[in-house]
């Protein structure tokens, strides 16, 4: 039975990184010019060349104007690239926001040593105000990167299904070869409590929402993680003490930034502090319950960007 449960724990990881990396890549034939050129940047290259590449290519965002004061910086999640932020890429384009989707080595370092790398992207950007949207590890990076560096210019952040209090497959497969070498040294930083660096991440001094998948329900998606969750990552897990505005929504983790919705709910907060125009659901303390309207909602499948405040 032990050993069964194993094997499944471990198809299942593989599984939803596969599908993860399948629906990207299906979209990676619609970038744009500048995004495969992001793309491309830094495969093979040393720490400090890389990052000088990265910070150069971040200045075309304003190359062509000298009026944009105010940037959205996109991070993806462990194992992708800059491909798996394409559809957030367009979207927040459409409505207006200058956007610079930084592909990173996220397999290659540590999550303190990938806030290294992200400080020299900021710091290219001293002029302006500058928003993050993440998926996954992303919001941990950039939570790393501001407790530690404490920039003055930022705005706003949007995490997209973080593991900010660890992820249960990284504290079940950590262990394992197999995990080790697709994941690298950050993944064994995704762990669960004092084992791994996410809860201790620290609390983003700027305003920040999270949007969680789930099924709104006590299953989720995994039905080897206890109570809801996006398949990967507990609804419970993504919870930050601190966060302005939490919403749930009926996407799976690998794909829950690409949805319509997702997208346009992440513009709303970027551009309101929170996720609709109804009332905000903050997370007020860390060992509170719940909010019942939010995290135990039913994710509806009707019109609009915005989830009802149904019971499942």
């Amino acid at each position: 039975m032990k050993s069964g449960f194993w094997v499944f724990a471990l198809y299942s990881l593989l599984i939803f990184a596969c599908l993860g990396s399948a629906v990207a890549v299906a979209g990676s034939s619609h970038l744009r010019p500048h995004d495969k050129q992001i793309t491309k940047v830094g495969s093979n290259m040393s720490h400090s060349r890389w990052n000088q590449n990265h910070a150069r290519s971040l200045s075309s965002v304003s190359e062509d104007s000298q009026k944009v004061r105010h940037v959205v910086i996109l991070l993806h999640g462990i194992g992708k690239g800059s491909f798996d932020m394409a559809a957030m890429s367009r979207g927040l384009r459409r409505q207006g926001f200058a956007v610079y989707n930084w592909n990173y080595p996220s397999t290659k370092f540590t999550l303190d040593s990938l806030a290294d790398q992200l400080k020299a992207v900021v710091d290219q950007c001293s002029s302006m105000t500058v928003d993050f949207v993440t998926h996954s590890m992303g919001g941990i990076v950039v939570r790393t990167y501001l407790s530690k560096y404490h920039p003055k210019n930022i705005g706003r952040l949007v995490m997209i299904a973080p593991p900010n209090q660890g992820a249960q497959l990284a504290d079940m497969l950590g262990n394992l070869t197999l995990y080790k070498m697709i994941l690298g040294p950050a993944g064994q930083e995704l762990r669960q409590g004092a084992a791994g660096d996410c809860a201790s991440a620290g609390i983003p001094g700027c305003e920040f929402g999270i949007i969680a998948g789930g099924t709104g329900r006590s299953i989720g998606f995994n039905p080897i993680l206890p109570g809801d969750n996006d398949g990967t990552v507990t609804v419970e897990s993504t919870r930050l003490c601190g966060a302005k505005d939490f919403i749930l929504v009926p996407y799976m983790h690998p794909m829950i930034q690409m949805m319509p919705k997702t997208i346009g709910l992440t513009g709303h907060f970027l551009q309101t502090g929170k996720f609709t125009n109804g009332e905000t659901h903050p997370i007020l303390d860390p060992d509170s319950t719940p909010n019942t309207e939010t995290a135990s909602a039913k994710p509806s499948e009707t019109k609009g960007p915005v989830l009802p405040n149904s019971k499942p």
